[in-house]
This record gives structure tokens, sequence and C-alpha cells, in this order.
């Protein structure tokens, strides 16, 4: 059974480590930097100046916790401003501190329920720091993707283990800076009982199946994972698929013809794309249907450097030929302009 291990320093205000293991306890993914650390405020109201993690807007409880799934981050509840740009895991206490705190019994502006391990909440000045939840985990952006990517191509775990060690027990070289969110407009409160309940009574299970225009794994119903999308123009994509787009590795064929072979993410596609007559395409930064900082050879034996629109050269750029020829400047789809 695979798991997620999370160990929390005492100083909460550090980072912890947080791995993927296998069924031996073999590491999958990670450590990689994750903080426990609460404002012990709701939206600026310090609800929880001691920050106790028995209670709501407390630091990260320790203990045992049932992974119930991804959420992808966006609308009202989970914006990516406070959350991230991907997704959520969402977890439900089931023994230790983290259940206690969860307790039924308890009075209702005080007792717990569910969390999530999540990124979101960069400091403008300093990016690799580690904003502080209302109860919450949360990691950097890059270890949410490289955490979802290998549980995608694992057995999904089932539960996270959260446990409090001495600094000695962390990786030395996994220790960042941290901070409060007091300058910011709002904090990133976890869900009331009445947000969590829905979620509760509908876990998001993965399982192998098929959907319409889709054939691979399934989480919620949507698909997540590994699988092939067929779009009703004719192309399709083998690869890994993230409920609404590409996400990972994977092959878009056209029905032209063409394929595009790339690592797809929210914010850059970068790879190379094969045209059916024989040119190819690598790299290159995306803006908007423009692609910047691209190599492409033609099949005649040219080579054209510089930016592309629609798969021509478009803008600055430098067209070299077979015979050592050059032409640089302004190209506007493949003709130069202003040499």
């Amino acid at each position: 059974m695979t798991r997620i291990t999370i160990k929390l320093p005492s100083d909460r205000k550090r980072w912890g480590n947080l791995a993927f293991l296998d069924d031996s306890g073999a590491t999958l993914a990670g450590p990689f930097p994750v903080l426990g650390k609460s404002t012990g405020r709701r939206y600026k109201a310090l609800v929880n100046p001691d920050t106790n993690p028995m209670n709501q807007c407390g630091d990260t409880p320790t203990g045992t916790y049932r992974i119930d799934g991804f959420i992808p981050t966006g609308g009202l509840q989970f914006t990516r401003k406070t959350y991230g740009e991907n997704y959520v895991i969402q977890m439900t206490p089931t023994a230790g501190m983290a259940l206690a705190a969860a307790d039924p019994a308890r009075p209702f502006d005080q007792r717990r329920g569910v969390i999530h391990i999540h990124a979101g909440r960069v400091k403008p000045d300093a990016v690799e720091s580690l904003g502080w939840t209302q109860g919450c985990l949360r990691v950097h952006e890059d270890t949410l993707k490289r955490l979802c990517d290998a549980i995608l191509n694992a057995t999904p775990p089932t539960l996270c283990e959260i446990v409090e060690v001495s600094d000695d027990a962390l990786d030395p070289h996994l220790q960042g800076a941290s901070h409060d969110l007091v300058y910011l407009d709002e904090n990133d409160p976890p869900p009331t009982a009445e947000d969590e309940e829905p979620l509760r009574n509908a876990p998001m299970l993965r399982h192998i199946g098929a959907l319409p225009n889709w054939q691979g794994e399934i989480i919620d119903n949507r698909p997540c994972g590994e699988g092939t999308y067929h779009y009703p123009n004719g192309d399709t994509y083998t690869g890994t698929w993230s409920f609404t787009r590409p996400y990972g590795t994977g092959t878009h064929r056209y029905a032209n013809g063409d394929r595009y072979v790339s690592r797809y993410f929210p914010e850059f596609y970068g790879g190379t794309y094969y045209f059916s007559n024989g040119d190819v395409l690598y790299g290159g930064s995306v803006d908007g249907a423009r692609l910047y900082d691209v190599k492409l050879v033609y099949a005649n034996g040219d080579v054209y450097t510089g930016s592309v629109l629609h798969g021509k050269p478009d803008g600055d750029g430098t067209l070299t030929h077979p015979d050592g020829t050059e032409e640089t400047g302004r190209f506007l789809q493949g003709v130069l302009q202003h040499p």
C-alpha cells in the first residue's frame, strides 16, 4: 500500500519533509519541503492565537489521514491564488490527534475536519518561501506537480501519516523561509463543516474506464491520468491528462498527419513538433499562439531559429540554408520582410 509520510518539526515555522512511499517503504517521490504552520486567523480575525492544533485555524494536527483524492483548483472554494494552479489533495482524519480534533462531540467552533495539501500564496518578494495556512499543508507549486505526477504513475496512496520529529530527523538540505499572510487581503481557510460534507460523501476514486472521447484512468468520473483522448476533429492525444487538458508527457496526433511530442504544463508547452511533410520544430516558449526561441528544421535542409506563429517563421529570426548562407530579419508567415 503506497502512502504519503510527512515529518514536521516542533517549530512549525520551519519546513518539514514530505515523501511518497511504495509498499516496501522505498521512496517514489521526494522528500519535498512542506509547511504545517497556521496563522491562527480566519479572514484576519484572530480565532486561535496559540495556533493550538486541536482547534480550528491551528497548526496541522499529527496523526493518520485517509486520502480522499485530487480536487482541481479554480472557482470560489479553491481559488488558484490561494491553493495553486493545479489540485489540492484532500485528506480526512482517521487516527491520532487529527481524529481527536475532529470529534463530532467537540464544540462546532473548535472541532476540525478535512485538510488539504496544496500550493498557492506566493510572497512576491520571496517566491521560494512557503506561506502559513489556516491548518492545512502548503508545498511549492513544482512539488505538487511532481507529487501528483508520481501518484498518477503508481498505485494511488490511501493514507497519509503526519508525525512531529526532532530537527535531526529532517533533511538539512530541505530548509527555507516561511511567512505569515497578514499582508494579504485574505487567508486560506480550510473548508467549514458545511463545505466538506459533500466532499467526504463523494471521495474521488481513481480507476480505469471509458468516458465519451476518453479511454484511460478516471478520477471522480472525469479523465485524469494516463490514457487517450479523442478530439471531435479526429485528433488524438495519448499521455497524461488532467481533467480538462493535457498535463505531463504525451503525444498529440493531428488528423492531418502532424504529431507533437511534448511535456505539458499549464504555463509551458515544450517539445518536438513533427510536420507530415518532414519538417521538425524543436522547443520554444509560448505566448498565446506564438512560439519564441524555436529551431525549425526543414526537410530540404534549411534551418530557422527565432519566432514562429502557426508553424511558420513570424517575427525576428534567422534562416540558414544548406550552403551556409543566412537570411536574418523580421519574417511574416515564412517570408522575410525586413532583412
